[in-house]
């Protein structure tokens, strides 16, 4: 559950640098007053350095890289190696949004210059939390609200949710066991459910 906020907090990051870089992109589309290649070009670079760098903490921080006897350790570890895969990313989107700023394009940067700010303010904080991570002082729940990668309120749903998960009964045993049909129209959508035991997938054509 700890990684796994961590890893939701910076990707809420990644959501703001995505999601305004695409509507700005959409925007200067549907502008048919505005030719201007090189700003279409800086927003998808800075659009897709955002989606690599989701794809690399979904890697980094997938919950089977991390054990709870050795937790600290292994997230320095993949922190350290986070870094490495994304400096390259947030230095480009500094120089995209450079770039989007040395355009010309003095309307359009004027009409939308809060969603321009607010990406440059999730690219400085997402920068901080990664440099946070990495910097071999997080090794204990206090550290990381330090660091302010996680909250106070972070670290208290992570603890109610465990503590619900605590209070969960054991499942009773039954001498008639089931068994789940799973059937769908596309055999695509079949070889993405992972199920432990051998069992049959129908699809139906």
């Amino acid at each position: 559950m700890l990684i796994g906020k961590i890893r939701h907090n910076l990707k809420t990051h990644l959501n703001i640098i995505c999601g305004f870089s695409e509507l700005l992109l959409e925007e200067l589309e549907d502008n048919d007053a505005i030719d201007c290649p090189a700003l279409g070009t800086s927003l998808e670079n800075i659009n897709q350095c955002g989606d690599s760098i989701v794809q690399h903490i979904d890697q980094m921080f997938a919950a089977h890289n991390f054990a709870l006897e050795d937790l600290f350790s292994q997230l320095n570890i993949q922190s350290s190696a986070f870094k490495c895969y994304t400096d390259e990313y947030l230095s480009k989107i500094h120089l995209e949004l450079a770039s989007a700023q040395d355009s010309g394009e003095s309307t359009f940067l004027e009409d939308f210059d809060k969603d321009f700010t607010r990406i440059q303010t999730a690219v400085t904080a997402l920068q901080g939390n990664v440099e946070s991570l990495q910097s071999g002082g997080i090794d204990s729940v206090d550290s990381l609200i330090r660091h302010e990668v996680l909250s106070k309120d972070d670290v208290a749903l992570v603890e109610k949710f465990s503590e619900s998960l605590d209070e969960t009964p054991d499942l009773l045993e039954t001498k008639y066991p089931s068994n789940v049909l799973v059937v769908d129209d596309n055999p695509a959508n079949l070889s993405l459910i992972h199920i432990s035991e051998p069992t049959r997938l129908l699809s139906i054509s």
